[in-house]
C-alpha cells in the first residue's frame, strides 16, 4: 500500500471514529421503567391522563402518579390469593403497594434547565391536548424508552405560531423571555 493510501485509510478511520463518538453521545439513552404500565388498557377502561397525572391541569409539572393513585384501583391484598396466572406487571405493582415502597418511575420528558414550561398554562389555559407534546401515549402498551415527540425550540415556536393563528392573534406569546430563564 502506498503512503497516500495509508494516509487516506487513517483519515477515514479517524473520521468514522469521530462520527461514532458524536452519534453515541448525542443519542438519548433508553430508559426502562420499573413496571410496564399499559396506557392503552387504562385509557380504554375510561381513565384520562389527568386521573393519574394529578397535577397536569393544576401545576407547573404533570408529575408521575403516586402509589396512592395506583392503590385507588389496585388492592395489594390481591397478592394473598397468590400470583399464579396474574400479569407479572400487576404483581410488581401490587408488591410495591404491599411494601408501601415508592415506585421508582424514571422521567423521560426533560427540558433543558433554562426553559420554563408550565403544564397548567398549556393544558388548562391554552387547552393544548396531552398528545400534542407527549405523542400517542394513549396507544402505548408499554412505557416508551424515550420521548415520543422531540420537544425542540422549533417545535414550541411552531405550536405558538399555530395557536396564535387559530386564536386570531390572542395571547400566545413569542416573547423569548416567557420561556427562557
Amino acid at each position: 500500500m502506498t503512503r497516500n493510501g495509508i494516509l487516506a485509510l487513517l483519515v477515514f478511520i479517524v473520521l468514522v471514529g469521530a462520527l461514532l463518538i458524536v452519534w453515541k453521545t448525542s443519542a438519548q439513552p433508553s430508559i426502562q421503567q420499573p413496571i410496564a404500565y399499559n396506557h392503552k388498557r387504562h385509557i380504554s377502561e375510561g381513565l384520562a391522563c389527568k386521573d393519574c397525572h394529578k397535577s397536569a391541569l393544576t401545576g407547573e409539572a404533570a408529575g408521575r402518579p403516586s402509589e396512592q393513585t395506583c392503590r385507588d384501583c389496585h388492592d395489594p391484598g390481591e397478592l394473598e390469593e397468590g400470583t399464579e396466572g396474574k400479569n407479572p406487571e400487576i404483581v410488581k405493582l401490587l408488591t410495591y403497594l404491599k411494601e408501601k415502597a415508592q415506585i421508582p418511575w424514571r422521567r423521560i420528558f426533560q427540558l433543558p434547565e433554562h426553559v420554563y414550561f408550565s403544564h397548567v398554562r398549556h393544558a388548562t389555559v391554552a387547552k393544548v391536548a396531552c398528545e400534542t407534546c407527549h405523542g400517542p401515549m394513549a396507544e402505548a402498551v408499554r412505557p416508551p424508552s424515550a420521548p415520543l415527540v422531540s420537544i425542540t425550540m422549533d417545535f414550541c415556536i411552531n405550536c405558538h405560531v399555530q395557536q396564535r393563528s387559530a386564536r386570531a392573534g390572542a395571547a400566545t406569546t413569542r416573547d423569548c423571555n416567557a420561556c427562557h430563564k
